[in-house]
């Protein structure tokens, strides 16, 4: 019975002592009634830096969502602009979007410089094919160029040769010849009719290398030579049809099947990138024309009725089995001439996408409701 009391009081005066300490814990501290007058001040002085921080935090949170809103906005107004004209004839935004390669610049390769000799003389070089997609009928131009040598004194043996990725075994040496008055670059040609009968492979590499004295560096370079399926052989006279001007492309295939040309519309007195422009169809064997059409609404947008320029920047052949690989085909030339038509001739049909309309108006709602909510 007295230990049953003993273990009571002492219960009871741990609860005692632990509600005097949590009512001592809710008093102001003695020590805040003595607070110096310096003391007092610091505190003065780090409340409104303490508030300022607040709003400087809240702003940069601010200034997060602007930039994530502003972003979204970015992106649904280039939606909202794309959707306005049809996927087959959109307009060119940017030049760059749409510029090609010229002559050497696609492949270039240049080496490090490795070759150091006793004089600190530093060997450099370049190497590049003219282009990179070439055709049975093509002729392969290659070119190199070699720096800090001089052609009286030093002796520099280059050299290289064809291989493709299947065969290692199988090379085509390539014999390379000094450019008159431009010392240091060298040349060569190879046809490709000559790769594609000695090759399996329609992907290939050079492989150059530099030797001087001593040492040597090498540099590869890709290209491909392929057998044209079909050829983009002119471009017949163009002709309204309702709200496209509509562009006959005349293409001479090999075999039957679905084709696609993709390519671009040029305006013809400055060379300036107006459309792009693709269309699918079928072509039996032999001669057939494949419609581009450029539509009324992506013209008037770049202010142009022409007379245009089209360059063909694709052609291929629709595969079903695995085993066929690529099939493409290429252009006799690079630029045709289009006729163009007033804005008036056209039926001035705006251009109607309603079910990117739709999406746009979905999108909205849903990022509006997202705001809503934060």
């Amino acid at each position: 019975m007295n230990d049953i009391r003993t273990k009571i009081g002492l219960t009871i005066l741990f609860f005692c002592a632990a509600l005097s300490l949590m009512i001592l814990s809710f008093k102001e501290p003695a020590s805040t009634a003595n607070v110096t007058k310096s003391e007092k001040q610091v505190k003065d002085r780090l409340s409104p830096n303490l508030a300022q921080q607040d709003v400087v935090d809240s702003n940069k949170q601010k200034s997060n969502d602007e930039i994530v809103q502003q972003s979204i906005d970015q992106v649904l107004d280039i939606y909202a602009n794309t959707s306005r004209f049809p996927v087959s004839s959109r307009p060119v935004q940017h030049p760059e979007e749409v510029q090609t390669f010229e002559p050497y610049e696609e492949t270039s390769v240049s080496s490090h410089p490795d070759i150091t000799d006793k004089d600190h003389t530093t060997l450099r070089f370049s190497f590049a094919t003219d282009r990179y997609q070439y055709y049975e009928q093509d002729i392969i131009g290659f070119r190199a160029k070699i720096l800090g040598v001089d052609p009286s004194t030093d002796y520099v043996e280059l050299n290289a040769e064809i291989f493709t990725s299947d065969d290692h075994e199988t090379t085509q040496k390539v014999e390379f010849h000094p450019l008159q008055n431009k010392p240091g670059a060298y040349f060569s040609e190879v046809y490709a009719s000559t790769l594609l009968s000695k090759f399996k492979s329609n992907q290939f590499y050079a492989r150059v290398s530099v030797a001087k004295q001593t040492e040597q560096v090498e540099e590869l370079v890709a290209f491909r030579v392929d057998r044209a399926i079909a050829t983009v052989t002119g471009v017949a006279l163009s002709k309204v049809d309702g709200s496209n001007l509509v562009i006959p492309v005349e293409v001479s295939a090999e075999k039957e099947g679905n084709y696609e040309i993709t390519g671009v519309l040029f305006n013809s007195s400055n060379k300036e990138p107006l459309l792009r422009l693709q269309t699918v169809g079928q072509l039996e064997i032999g001669n057939g024309y494949l419609d581009l059409k450029a539509d009324y609404s992506a013209l008037k947008h770049k202010g142009s009725e022409g007379p245009y320029l089209l360059r063909i920047d694709h052609l291929r052949r629709a595969t079903f089995e695995p085993d066929e690989g690529d099939q493409i085909g290429n252009s006799l030339s690079e630029f045709y001439d289009v006729q163009g038509a007033s804005f008036s001739d056209y039926s001035q049909e705006e251009y109607l996408n309603e079910t990117a309309i739709d999406r746009l108006e979905m999108l909205r709602s849903i990022i509006n409701q997202q705001a809503g909510v934060q």
